[in-house]
C-alpha cells in the first residue's frame, strides 16, 4: 500500500499540488493591501519553467503612505515578507527592493521595483545559500 501524505492545512495542500497559485495568492493580497479592485490595475506572468516563480505587476495608488514613510519601508516589501512568512517561509533577508525567503529545499528572491506608476514584483527561484 503506497504512503499517504498527511496535510496539515489547505495551504500545504495547495503548495503542494497547485504551486502556481502562491502567486496568484500573492498578486490579491498585494491588490487588497493597495486598494486595487479593477482587473486593468494590476497582472500576473508566471513563469513557465517553475509555476512559483514569475512577475506580478500592480499600479501604485496615490496615497498618503507612499509621502508619510521614508523609502525603505516599502509597503510591498512588507507585504511580501508577511505573505510568505505566513505560508511557513523562513525570511532571509528584507529590505526596501528584494526579500529572500526559503522553506525546506526552496529559496527565492524577490525583487522589488518601483515605477512611476506600478510596483514590479519578480520572483525568482535561487540556490540554497545564495
Amino acid at each position: 500500500m503506497p504512503k499517504q501524505k498527511v496535510f496539515h492545512s489547505l495551504d500545504e495542500f495547495h503548495e503542494e499540488y497547485l504551486p502556481n497559485d502562491i502567486l496568484s495568492d500573492l498578486e490579491k493580497k498585494l491588490c487588497s493591501k493597495m486598494g486595487l479592485t479593477e482587473s486593468h490595475q494590476h497582472r500576473l506572468s508566471v513563469s513557465k519553467d517553475n509555476p512559483r516563480t514569475g512577475f506580478i505587476e500592480v499600479a501604485r495608488p496615490g496615497l498618503p503612505h507612499e509621502v508619510l514613510l521614508p523609502e525603505e519601508y516599502s509597503p510591498v516589501a512588507f507585504a511580501v515578507a508577511g505573505f510568505y512568512k505566513v505560508r511557513g517561509f523562513e525570511i532571509f533577508k528584507q529590505e526596501n527592493d528584494l526579500v529572500e525567503v526559503g522553506k525546506g529545499k526552496e529559496r527565492y528572491s524577490i525583487m522589488i521595483t518601483k515605477q512611476i506608476n506600478s510596483y514590479g514584483v519578480f520572483v525568482r527561484e535561487t540556490l540554497p545559500g545564495i
